[in-house]
């Protein structure tokens, strides 16, 4: 049985260096909505970075689980802690992505409020593939129908201890 593989960008870093946030923002600023037969897919293009996907993926998480527990917060009417719960998991679920953008591409992959609707359905997918393993998957395909992705990603193939390698070099 063969061994799987990953398709990952070679500039993945979970520290970025000025070269390899330059070649992210590079990668991101490369193609415009017009490259792409939807805004789903362009958006869905400048969410290729294992690492801020992970950081999508945390956000997404550890917000939904607060704003969950928010619920607990109003039943009881504690409404300072219902406040500051409210305003920690918005950050966690919204920020934690931004964030993510602005230390790793330089915040390229800003997305036009008017396609909140789109986006938000697209990064929750993207994160759900994340969460259940099936990214890579999904990714391939895409790269088929946007080959570029490839050489603008400068993507490489690896196992999962040579994402590991490349993401801590």
């Amino acid at each position: 049985m063969s061994k799987k593989t990953y398709l990952i960008p070679s500039f993945s870093r979970v520290i970025p260096s000025k070269q390899t946030r330059k070649l992210a923002n590079q990668a991101t600023l490369g193609r415009s909505l017009e490259d792409f037969d939807n805004y789903g897919d362009w958006f869905f293009y400048g969410h290729v970075d294992p690492v801020q996907r992970y950081l999508h993926l945390f956000g997404m998480l550890t917000g939904t689980l607060l704003y969950l527990h928010s619920i607990i917060t109003l039943i009881n009417q504690q409404w300072l802690i219902l406040v500051i719960e409210l305003i920690l998991a918005t950050f966690l679920f919204y920020g934690t992505g931004v964030l993510s953008h602005i230390i790793y591409d330089k915040g390229a992959s800003k997305s036009d409020p008017k396609f909140w609707n789109v986006t938000f359905k697209v990064v929750v997918y993207i994160n759900l593939l994340t969460l259940v393993g099936r990214f890579d998957k999904v990714f391939r395909e895409y790269v088929e129908k946007y080959p570029f992705t490839r050489e603008d990603y400068q993507l490489i193939e690896v196992d999962k201890l040579g994402i590991w390698k490349t993401i801590f070099k």
